[in-house]
């Protein structure tokens, strides 16, 4: 049976200076031995623009 983890990454201030934040979530994860699935727009601003995501692990139990 696979467990599923949700994991809310939210962008403040300029894109470039947060954009990276992502990485270190999926490493952290990994490292539990989860596989990062997927990324899924939970907040969106302006012309579409992403400001809230959650991020998708899956880990066999």
């Amino acid at each position: 049976m696979k467990e599923y983890k949700f994991v809310e990454v939210e962008f403040t201030g300029l894109v470039k200076s947060t954009l990276y934040a992502h990485r270190e979530i999926i490493e952290e994860y990994a490292k539990k031995g989860y596989t990062y699935i997927n990324a899924i727009p939970t907040e969106l601003v302006g012309y579409g623009s992403i400001k809230k995501m959650d991020l998708v692990f899956e880990i066999e139990k």
